[in-house]
């Protein structure tokens, strides 16, 4: 889910020295809060076009199911636009809620790995923004099969194998099986033992720790009603969508298998006016459930996540 105001924070670009698995730095889009103080919003990472010195950034969204390039800011950029132009295209499946048929290849890498051969549709981003973040990038964009985030020290590595990654982490990692629902990684929730079905791992949505879809199981799992909110909805835009949302904390901790993350705040929204819908998916769980706290290991190879937790995880 998108912001209507962003700051693109000027870290350094570079890679930890690390004897494993090379780590690269992410940026953050924040968003202003009603209070004047900035959160965190989604996590950024640094691309390379073939064609181009220029450095610009992807949102890393791995609740996307294919991934994206923002229409409206390649078009606006005549060196992107001739790149793109001269770009190979390919097919994509249908089912989408897009305009073509097809997508561009992109060529090039994403935190010094490269692409995967997979093809990027394009989709109007918020419109009259001028900015380097291009599109997002869901995890079929990447040409290796396991994608870290480290939400401790806000970096990201691209590798092989889990193990390569797993040496230079001081935490100890627990892993979960997920299964493939609508092509994205589902896992199973569950409260006090109890299954509340089957969430996507979603690193684009911000807008509260989980989004339960059903309005009867929200209301269950936080004790509250939609009456108790009022005049406290919160609106969101994304990508041409309107989100409205109410949001409570969780009366129970919740699991994955035998990880608790704890009390969560949980929200139920509207999308478009409509309640969201998709078949298969219970909910999404997002970033702000690890934020400073958690690492994060999707391993596509071996249909797993892995979870890592400092000290300061939620209780």
């Amino acid at each position: 889910m998108s912001c209507i105001k962003y700051i693109l924070p000027l870290y350094l670009l570079t890679a930890f020295p690390v004897s494993g698995a090379e780590w690269t730095s992410a940026q953050w889009v924040w968003q202003k809060q009603p209070d004047g103080n900035f959160s965190k919003r989604s996590m950024l990472l640094p691309a390379h076009i073939v064609g181009s010195s220029k450095t610009y950034y992807f949102n890393l969204d791995t609740g996307a199911e294919i991934s994206l390039l923002f229409k409206n800011i390649i078009s606006s950029n005549p060196s992107l636009s001739k790149i793109f132009d001269n770009s190979s295209r390919s097919s994509v499946p249908s089912g989408f809620l897009y305009t073509m048929n097809y997508g561009f290849i992109v060529n090039g890498e994403i935190a010094a790995t490269k692409f995967s051969n997979k093809a990027f549709l394009l989709q109007t981003s918020i419109p009259s923004m001028k900015t380097d973040i291009i599109g997002l990038v869901g995890l079929n964009a990447f040409s290796v099969p396991v994608l870290t985030v480290d939400y401790i020290k806000d970096r990201v590595a691209l590798t092989n194998d889990v193990s390569e990654v797993e040496d230079d982490l001081p935490q100890k990692i627990s892993y979960e099986k997920y299964t493939y629902t609508t092509g994205l990684p589902a896992i199973n929730i569950s409260t006090m033992g109890k299954s509340q079905g089957q969430y996507i791992l979603d690193t684009g949505v911000s807008i509260s720790d989980a989004v339960v879809f059903d309005l009867s199981s929200w209301k269950k799992m936080t004790g509250r009603e939609l009456s108790d909110f009022r005049n406290k909805k919160i609106r969101d835009y994304t990508l041409g969508r309107f989100f409205d949302c109410v949001s409570a904390p969780s009366l129970l901790n919740i699991d994955v298998g035998s990880i608790t993350l704890g009390k969560l705040t949980i929200a139920y929204c509207l999308r478009d006016g409509i309640p969201i819908r998709e078949k298969g998916i219970d909910g999404l769980i997002g970033i702000p459930s690890f934020f400073g706290k958690a690492i994060i290991i999707f391993d596509t190879k071996n249909q797993k996540i892995g979870f890592a937790f400092s000290e300061e995880q939620k209780k």
